[in-house]
């Protein structure tokens, strides 16, 4: 278990309260230091905002669930933690302290990390309680799956090759274990899972919903290759886990936007 103060919160307000230490060293380049004020200013000046809103995002967050009253226990961190750890094998201290040093974190950065993470999952839940079951209903036609196989491959020569093969009776997890490009299928014969059907490419989507189970589909030209398809079958949608988390990610995603669009953001560097 690791050590850590009783008070979480407090050791987060430490950390947020920073920003106002312009001249604390946060990093060294080379033998040459990085002051928190200069940090500051790089994230200003980021042109695609991207770590400076995730930044902002963070605060907010935080705001929020303060506001809200929410808590997150000691015994949630530590139940937290332990899964944290089991998912990464980190099951010793000495795989847990060489997973922080890959990573340049320290047991308190660790901690701060996946309390974060608890109090996100409650904001969450307390943003979406009243919104998630009309989400669903609003949006209940483009939640339907299909489960998939692939075929992916760069030239346009070898799909229409192998399409020719599938039509004349080949196999067609055979070839996608042979001749598929995408390493994270290909291994598993082709197959892509259960997905979303709104989350498919359009040029992929429509073929594919036109598609009877057990057909195929392609080749299609989509992100720079070429894929075919097999359409094993679909399922109508259902508000189940997976769904509902989507949707959760969905809404929190948009609160936090408008939050941050309608917060008045003043940098003092």
């Amino acid at each position: 278990m690791i050590e850590r103060t009783s008070d979480i919160n407090q050791a987060w307000t430490i950390v947020s309260n920073m920003q106002s230490l312009t001249d604390t060293v946060v990093a060294r380049i080379n033998g040459d230091q990085l002051t928190l004020g200069e940090f500051m200013r790089c994230l200003k000046l980021n042109l695609d905002q991207s770590v400076h809103d995730m930044v902002l995002k963070w605060s907010i967050a935080e705001r929020a669930f303060v506001e809200r009253n929410l808590v997150v226990t000691d015994e949630e961190i530590d139940q937290h933690v332990e899964s944290y750890r089991a998912e990464r094998d980190l099951f010793t201290q000495k795989e847990l302290q060489q997973w922080l040093d890959q990573r340049e974190l320290s047991e308190a950065d660790f901690l701060i990390l996946l309390t974060h993470e608890l109090k996100l999952k409650k904001l969450m839940d307390s943003l979406c309680e009243d919104k998630l079951e009309k989400r669903y209903a609003l949006h209940k036609a483009k939640l339907d799956r299909v489960e998939l196989y692939t075929i992916e491959v760069e030239e346009e020569s070898v799909a229409v090759e192998l399409r020719t093969q599938l039509d004349e009776g080949a196999d067609f997890f055979g070839l996608a274990k042979k001749y598929s490009e995408d390493e994270s299928t290909r291994s598993q014969c082709g197959y892509m899972g259960v997905v979303n059907l709104s989350r498919l490419a359009p040029e992929v989507e429509g073929p594919v919903v036109c598609c009877p189970p057990g057909g195929i589909v392609g080749p299609i030209k989509s992100i720079g290759s070429y894929h075919l398809y097999r359409v094993e079958q679909f399922y109508p949608a259902c508000l189940d886990e997976e769904t509902s988390q989507m949707l959760k990610d969905q809404i929190f995603e948009e609160w936090l936007d408008l939050e941050l669009k309608s917060s008045k953001v003043e940098w003092l560097t």
